[in-house]
């Protein structure tokens, strides 16, 4: 729950920012910032080295390991950093875009700010203190989220959204170093740094496979059919990361700790993945199909009439929602397991099948590069099963099982909204429209849950804060017994 108020916020701010932009320049100059974001999340997946995963993943943890843990993130950063500064130019050339490498070297300043707080972020996260982990981010984003806006509505266009990153990681990294009452001491143990390099590269490995599989299509578009087609498949996919952000991408950090106190139990294991699984369905795939009943209309009445096309795309991305949930469950359960080979392995799958699928599609416009990566995604499912079987005993029928009842629900409920949509619009204007649908959908799949899932539902309680539990789930207080006298 914590988790999902930090998203929250989070994307919030995040998004309002990405409006306001998007709203103030053109899809071709829009692609500029497209291409420069892609770039700066591939180095920052490499600049944390995976360091704060293993710290979390690790059985046993003191303070010497986590000195070594803190210097190495420190020094990986500042590696990548000059890094990016060497190579803005360069890829400023490949893509012919003037303006990606100076907000290359601008941005690379967060590769050395980052690493400042992320060790203690772990440390919080290993010892479940997530709300100090959504203070911190809501704090964060929202002091950041002040500095983009302001400057965005100042006309500064993609210097905005420049500052507010900058700003993003200096307020974040600052209030997790001061959120863990640890300060790291000159110290490093070259045995820690080993064993948690070599998880840690692992990890990453995976991480960037993964970010060049879903961005492969914006990178391709770019080669392919020019900046606007980026700046269109951004669009969509910003919307969509809005909704994985704020559904499924809080249990996906919740993930990785929570099985890995379950990762000597392959009981517990199945029943630790059934639970995230099937309470991560409840949000996810609600969201995935109102999306996709509402995006035509949605996404220019929010964008602007110029985002038209990524209404459709976005539609079309909405297919991905069953892949995309047991994507993002898989890489930790399997490293939760101690099998983080197997994520690489994985990872390396989507990317060879992704790359092919998106340079068949990119003849068919934006379109049709979307559609075949989502065919790739699905061809890709009984791998993925298969090796989620083998290695951590967790069967299909535990992932379809926790999934069929959410999914059915979110079908019927994008029907209910399609159509009173459909009924609305010719008698009402948009907005009154989209309220109307949205809040149709809402009534309409929490009856059904009600009816198909009532009696799993305080099985939840265990997600959630005790003071919650107790005001939504009854939750008794224990009450105090007295022994006899003597």
């Amino acid at each position: 729950m914590w988790v999902g108020v930090s998203q929250a916020a989070n994307q919030i701010v995040s998004f309002v920012i990405f409006v306001v932009i998007a709203r103030l320049v053109t899809p071709v100059e829009f692609g500029l910032v497209a291409l420069a974001a892609l770039l700066i999340e591939l180095m920052q997946i490499v600049s944390t080295a995976g360091i704060a995963d293993a710290v979390i993943q690790r059985p046993g943890l003191d303070d010497r390991d986590a000195d070594t843990a803190f210097w190495l993130n420190i020094g990986f950063g500042i590696i990548v950093a000059a890094l990016a500064i060497g190579l803005a130019t360069p890829a400023g050339a490949l893509f012919r875009m003037d303006g990606l490498a100076r907000v290359i070297r601008i941005l690379a300043l967060t590769f050395v700010i980052a690493p400042i707080g992320a060790i203690h972020a772990a440390r919080l996260a290993r010892d479940f203190g997530f709300r100090a982990l959504a203070v911190r981010n809501v704090i964060g984003n929202l002091v950041s989220g002040v500095v983009g806006v302001w400057m965005a509505l100042d006309g500064y266009g993609v210097d905005a959204l420049v500052a507010q990153r900058i700003t993003a990681a200096a307020a974040i990294s600052l209030v997790g170093f001061i959120s863990y009452r640890w300060w790291p001491r000159a110290r490093f143990d070259l045995k820690a740094a080993r064993e948690l390099a070599v998880f840690g590269i692992k990890i990453t490995g995976s991480q960037i496979l993964l970010m060049v599989n879903v961005r492969s299509i914006e990178l391709i578009a770019g080669f392919v059919l020019g900046a606007a087609a980026v700046a269109t498949i951004r669009v969509a996919n910003r919307c969509i990361d809005m909704l994985m952000n704020l559904t499924i991408m809080p249990f996906q950090q919740v993930a990785l700790p929570y099985m890995s106190r379950a990762q000597h139990d392959p009981a517990a294991r199945r029943a630790a993945y059934a639970s995230l699984s099937r309470f991560s369905a409840l949000l996810i795939y609600p969201a995935f199909a109102g999306a996709f009943a509402l995006a035509p209309v949605l996404v220019p009445a929010m964008f602007g009439r110029q985002w038209t096309e990524a209404g459709v795309v976005m539609q079309i991305v909405c297919f991905a929602a069953i892949p995309l949930h047991f994507n993002v469950l898989l890489p930790a359960t399997l490293s939760a397991s101690g099998h983080p080979g197997q994520v690489l392995g994985w990872s390396a799958a989507q990317l060879a099948l992704g790359i092919t699928a998106a340079i068949i599609g990119a003849h068919y416009g934006p379109e049709g590069l979307v559609a075949a990566n989502q065919v790739r995604a699905y061809l890709l499912l009984p791998l993925g099963f298969i090796m989620m079987r083998r290695k951590t005993g967790i069967g299909l029928d535990d992932v379809l099982g926790s999934v069929a009842r959410p999914l059915g629900a979110a079908l019927v409920m994008a029907a209910i909204v399609m159509l009173v949509q459909a009924s609305l619009t010719p008698i009402l204007p948009v907005w009154a429209v989209l309220a109307s649908s949205i809040a149709a959908g809402a009534a309409s799949y929490a009856a059904l849950i009600l009816l198909l899932m009532g009696n799993m539902l305080p099985e939840a309680a265990e997600l959630m804060p005790a003071k919650i539990r107790k005001v939504f789930f009854f939750e008794k207080k224990k009450q105090k017994t007295f022994a006899p006298a003597p």
